[in-house]
């Protein structure tokens, strides 16, 4: 199930298809593009990079 980026609140923790955990810092909202931020600083990412919410690997 692809995960609906329109829905992804800001603060959410987001896991990348290379296995990244990164938290959404902004939204525009368009379903396509997030702003995140990793160890690395901030940037913008794909909806095609997005693994899933990382919550729902937590059991």
């Amino acid at each position: 199930m692809m995960l609906n980026l329109i829905e992804v609140a800001v603060g959410a923790k987001i896991r990348l298809t290379d296995g990244t955990v990164a938290e959404v810092v902004d939204n525009p909202g368009d379903g396509q593009w997030l702003v995140i931020a990793t160890d690395g600083g901030e940037e913008l990412v794909h909806a095609q990079d997005v693994a899933g919410l990382a919550e729902d690997d937590i059991d």
